[in-house]
């Protein structure tokens, strides 16, 4: 068997997803395995689903995800509400992880799989290092990868 460097399918769309719209962490999950099947040769290790949000939305899915995560305990996860990369508040020339400010739209990590505690409703759009390849890949709808950066 051929194997090759490990790859992350990554979907950014412009339309919001709710959990009430019959897409769940579980579905993620079955998603995962099924592609997982078909792309073993590329060695398959995330799959994410990341709607665009408007912020005249946020209230509303915030409260579906505590909801969601309240009637979850096996997903071992406090929710948080919306979480991105903000100014420090020790200094602010620095960023820091926190709750996400109020913005006109967020690019949200609403489902991954697998799961990761923390990093649910984390908006990809928050770091400076991940618009431009974000913008370019929504101007251009074609993928797009961000330059290296440190985590």
């Amino acid at each position: 068997m051929t194997t090759s460097s490990p790859v992350a399918l990554t979907s950014v769309s412009p339309k919001y997803c709710s959990l009430q719209r019959g897409i769940d962490q579980v579905f993620m999950s079955e998603i995962s395995n099924l592609t997982v099947c078909f792309c073993v040769v590329y060695s398959l290790e995330a799959a994410e689903f990341i709607p665009r949000v408007e912020h005249a939305d946020r209230e509303k899915l915030e409260a579906e995800a505590y909801q969601y995560f309240a009637d979850h305990p096996e997903m071992n996860h406090t929710y948080s509400g919306f979480m991105g990369q903000e100014p420090s508040p020790d200094d602010p020339n620095e960023l820091s992880y926190q709750n996400r400010s109020v913005q006109p739209f967020y690019y949200l990590l609403q489902f991954a799989e697998p799961f990761v505690p923390g990093v649910y409703h984390y908006d990809l759009y928050s770091p400076p290092w991940e618009q431009p390849t974000i913008q370019t890949a929504i101007d251009t709808w074609k993928p797009a990868l961000t330059g290296r950066f440190l985590l």
